[in-house]
């Protein structure tokens, strides 16, 4: 009960780029899952259905703890002067060593062509 009343007191605090938020959040996670284990435990029908309830709360508040993470990083990836779609790009060092490969092929194409 007392992890319920935590996790609804979070709800209202769905401000990205709010570490206090987040943390509270955080906070309610734990207790929810502490008071899941414990009804999991007790195996009663009265605590397993309880723990439906509190699984569909800690559910929610997950996804709400990875929208906040989502926002705080495209957040600090504009600061950055990055924009958040060029951060899931491939970076461009990693395309260098194709281009190098390209001619290469080519020269070895030819030379095993001209050899036959």
């Amino acid at each position: 009960m007392i992890a319920r009343r935590a996790a609804r007191s979070a709800e209202p605090a769905t401000r990205p780029h709010s570490h206090h938020a987040l943390q509270s959040l955080l906070d309610a996670n734990s207790l929810l899952i502490h008071q899941i284990n414990a009804n999991h435990q007790l195996r009663t029908p009265d605590a397993l259905e309880r723990n439906i309830a509190l699984i569909r709360d800690l559910n929610a508040n997950v996804n709400t703890v990875v929208a906040q993470y989502q926002a705080l990083t495209d957040s600090l990836a504009t600061r950055g002067g990055v924009p958040p779609a060029a951060q899931h790009a491939e970076p461009q060092a990693a395309s260098a060593p194709q281009q190098q490969l390209q001619p290469q092929q080519q020269q070895r194409g030819g030379q095993s062509q001209g050899s036959r």
